[in-house]
């Protein structure tokens, strides 16, 4: 819509009808840009659920990606947050994955962390899907069927 405006704007009326055509042209084109790679990041943060572990696939850039895995019996607390009236109409909200507080193993150190799965939708499903997943992972670990 800006590119209709530029009457509006003393600088682009003194410059030619091609000037500002090519003006238009590159505000569109990165405006394209901006709407896929905006996109592209949507699409490729992933989060993956099994029965044994939680991985957590976000893309910060075009460039840069972080990937987080934590196991099912290292967690601690799930809960979900909606925040906002477009959230609950469409049923969408956050999911927030509380790990163990400071494990030590033989080569390694492991820190309490967080995940978030952002937007994710019917989050209460998820909550209580992993929380399932929790509940069957403790009784394994007490009946001694754990690896």
């Amino acid at each position: 819509m800006v590119p209709l405006f530029w009457n509006e704007f003393p600088l682009i009326t003194n410059v030619s009808g091609p000037v500002q055509l090519a003006l238009a042209v590159f505000w569109y084109l990165g405006l394209a840009f901006f709407a896929i790679q905006n996109l592209l990041l949507w699409f490729y943060n992933v989060y993956i659920v099994t029965d044994e572990r939680i991985i957590d696939v976000d893309f910060f850039g075009l460039l840069y990606k972080n990937v987080n895995t934590t196991q099912i019996r290292k967690i601690e607390d799930v809960n979900y947050s909606q925040v906002g009236m477009m959230s609950s109409m469409f049923n969408y909200g956050n999911v927030i994955i509380q790990t163990a507080a400071e494990q030590r193993s033989e080569d390694r150190r492991e820190e309490a962390s967080a995940f978030t799965f952002e937007a994710v939708s019917n989050p209460d499903r998820v909550v209580k899907v992993i929380g399932e997943l929790m509940e069957q992972e403790e009784k394994e670990e007490y009946e001694g069927r754990t690896r």
